[in-house]
């Protein structure tokens, strides 16, 4: 993805928010990473519908709410195995294991989609 403009858009404000911006500081990606906070419920759609890959890299989800939420947008998922997998086929989702150059593959792949 090198030469490829983008933004990664990461929303919530759990217990990681500062650990990212942190890192995110450190590698000098401020202009690339956009940190929102908490969501409210009625501006998720905006989010999900006007992004080109939405990322779900969790270990421990299980059922994927924001996957169907995504999905239910028309935004392609990269995702890894959770309990969504038992009732979403694989032709609506790309596949990722929770390590960092899966997650790199797995957006490439769910961009071309």
């Amino acid at each position: 993805m090198k030469g490829k403009k983008a933004t990664l858009v990461i929303g919530g404000d759990g217990e990681m928010k500062d650990s990212l911006e942190e890192f995110t500081n450190l590698l000098e990606m401020d202009g690339k990473v956009q940190f929102t906070g908490f969501i409210p419920q009625h501006e998720l759609g905006d989010y999900y519908s006007s992004a080109d890959l939405f990322v779900s890299p969790s270990v421990s989800e299980p059922f994927g709410l924001t996957i169907t939420e995504a999905l239910q947008a028309g935004t392609p998922v990269a995702a890894t195995e959770n309990g969504v997998g038992e009732i979403i086929s694989d032709e609506y989702i790309t596949s990722i294991e929770p390590d960092s150059d899966s997650i790199a593959e797995g957006i490439k792949q769910g961009l071309k989609q």
